[in-house]
């Protein structure tokens, strides 16, 4: 055999390797077939999520309830809801605050279930006006609190608008939050009888990530809403990631008349949580912090930073510079443990 024709053998063998390990890589891939059908480009956990964080976050930027850009944010979220397939409602309400008349509202979307008991799943869409010393707050832009919250809602909307779903859903997000959970508040005082004794569960999302631990609570003296929490841990961990809770270590302090929270609980009135238990709705509540500072209240969220919501680090650009890729995983982890709940749990 002539030197010519053996190297024209071993570049056709090799040609003919290449080929069957490219056949066989592209069956084994996810989206990937025998046929050769092209792959399904990769999506990174949180992806879809992290994309509704950045328009109301950076699109829309900060969103005071009663101003423009709350207005528009308002706009914005019933806009991604239409084009989910959805038709919401806008809640308009008033209130007071800063000693002037407040225009906000609440957006409602309805995804009809095979029963009338109602998962509700709700975010405050409003950022903060103030620091927590009081000081006015003009540049943040509410990225953990709490667009990375209605960022879930959204998300979790446009997946299950066309899945068939024990219960029915409701999915709001609040408006006037930061001033008292005006617009939960208002929500709940106009359901009727009826429509409030059909919510079985409110799933309140309030800074769903960002911290440095990712937690789930439930409600005080509530076995469903212990029960929820308990499901969603599970279901976590099935999923091999891990959701946390308060450890109940809450230092005696005045400003919680020197008592503990109990484990696995947090206290109503940190947030939309309150205008539920007021009306004795169960409740759990996702939020990124760490137990583990300060007073062991929840307050401090980060080691490295100290608190970051209400200050004019809580932007997108702040998160992404110094916890690369944190805030995209916790959403992942989020949306997925919802996912699974929402369409397997039936009251």
């Amino acid at each position: 055999m002539n030197r010519r024709r053996l190297v024209l053998i071993t570049v056709a063998a090799a040609l003919l390797c290449l080929a069957l390990w490219v056949s066989l890589s592209t069956a084994a891939s996810p989206g990937g077939s025998a046929s050769g059908t092209a792959n399904t480009a990769f999506v990174a956990p949180g992806a879809s999520t992290y994309e509704y964080l950045v328009g109301l976050s950076d699109g829309i930027g900060r969103r005071v309830a009663g101003t423009l850009s709350g207005t528009a944010a308002t706009n914005w979220i019933a806009d991604q809801l239409t084009s989910a397939g959805y038709t919401p409602q806008v809640q308009a309400f008033s209130f007071v605050g800063g000693g002037k008349t407040r225009n906000s509202a609440n957006v409602i979307a309805v995804k009809p279930g095979t029963s009338a008991k109602v998962i509700l799943i709700g975010a405050h869409y409003d950022s903060s006006f103030e620091t927590y010393s009081g000081k006015p707050n003009p540049i943040n832009r509410g990225a953990a609190d709490n667009a990375t919250g209605v960022a879930v809602v959204l998300d979790l909307a446009a997946r299950l608008q066309s899945v068939t779903t024990p219960d029915t859903l409701v999915f709001v997000a609040f408006g006037g939050e930061e001033w008292g959970e005006k617009g939960s508040g208002y929500y709940v005082n106009h359901l009727t009888p009826t429509e409030r004794s059909n919510i079985a569960l409110m799933i309140n999302l309030d800074s769903p990530a960002g911290g440095d631990q990712l937690c789930v609570y439930n409600g005080p003296k509530s076995p469903v809403s212990f029960a929820a929490r308990m499901q969603l841990q599970l279901l976590a961990r099935e999923n091999g990631t891990t959701l946390l809770t308060n450890p109940g270590l809450t230092k005696p302090v005045s400003y919680y008349n020197y008592k503990a929270i109990p484990y696995g609980e947090t206290e109503a009135y940190f947030s939309d949580t309150d205008s539920f238990q007021a009306k004795h709705i169960p409740w759990v509540y996702f939020e990124a912090t760490n137990w583990l500072l300060g007073v062991n209240d929840g307050y401090v969220n980060t080691v490295k930073d100290g608190i970051i919501w209400h200050t004019d680090k809580d932007t997108i650009a702040f998160w992404e510079m110094h916890y690369p890729g944190r805030i995209e995983k916790q959403l992942g982890t989020v949306v997925d443990v919802l996912d699974q709940y929402l369409t397997t749990t039936s009251f």
